[in-house]
């Protein structure tokens, strides 16, 4: 499951960049042979949206790689000076058509050697018209009792959904 990108140069002075291997003994980022910099592998932050009506989560197939064809919750990376919970209404809304607001962390998740930390909120439907975008082939309302649990996208979209399924029925 692992996803590192292999840096070669540094941002600073263009330097060539040597691992770094943290205490744990695993490569916590690299360093460069010339000024000295560090630079961090630090995780990147996803946020999507739980998003019920009468008793269906939506969920949407997606278009691209990574698991192109899968399912999961419309969610997509928080971008840099944005808020999570402003993350996911932003991204509900790009994926779905639909408004959105948060209405409370669902939960988030983390795996070992996986570097994206994925926070899932719940949502209310303000408004808007379901559609689908480029970054999806489909979007489906789906039971508890009928959630495609052999073609799950994700680990998180596949831990938070279990949850949600187990509270409804």
């Amino acid at each position: 499951m692992s996803r590192e990108i292999d840096f070669r140069f540094c941002p600073e002075c263009g330097g060539g960049l040597l691992a770094r291997i943290g205490s744990s003994g695993r490569p916590a980022g690299h360093v460069c042979a010339s000024c000295g910099r560090v630079l961090h592998l630090d995780p990147k932050l996803a946020a999507c949206g739980l998003v019920v009506r009468q008793g269906r989560v939506l969920l949407m197939k997606r278009a691209r790689p990574p698991e192109k064809g899968s399912w999961c919750l419309p969610g997509g990376f928080v971008d840099r000076g944005e808020t999570l919970e402003g993350a996911a209404v932003r991204e509900v809304g790009e994926e779905t058509g639909l408004d959105v607001e948060t209405t409370g962390l669902y939960g988030l998740y983390s795996y070992p050697d996986y570097p994206i930390v994925v926070a899932i909120y719940r949502t209310r439907i303000m408004g808007g018209e379901l559609a689908v975008n480029e970054e999806s082939l489909e979007a489906g309302w789906f039971g508890p009792d009928r959630l495609p649990w052999d073609h799950m996208a994700f680990p998180s979209t596949r831990e938070a959904l279990k949850a949600w399924a187990e509270s409804v029925e």
